[in-house]
């Protein structure tokens, strides 16, 4: 894991307004842990980026805001824009 796995997530975690379960077995925190499982610090903060700016761009649309982060990351809402 990445040596700032932690720091990374709570950024993550106070991008997305409506948040949902943040621990637990399906919690936001390990669904990004295994995400996150095999890249360098670099690349978590990179990746983390990217998802801040997804989720701010996408803010307005309906139905997003309210959009849990664990609904998020479970079904990969940032990898709607390779669908275009």
């Amino acid at each position: 894991y990445p040596d700032n796995l932690n720091e990374q997530f709570y950024i993550l975690w106070d991008a997305k307004g409506k948040k949902g379960a943040k621990n637990g077995t399906k919690g936001a925190y390990n669904i990004f842990k295994k995400l996150a499982a095999n890249v360098d610090s670099d690349t978590c903060e990179t990746f983390v980026k990217m998802l801040v700016d997804d989720i701010n761009k996408y803010s307005g649309e309906a139905g997003y805001p309210e959009l849990h982060l664990t609904s998020y990351l479970n079904q990969q809402r940032w990898d709607k824009l390779w669908l275009v």
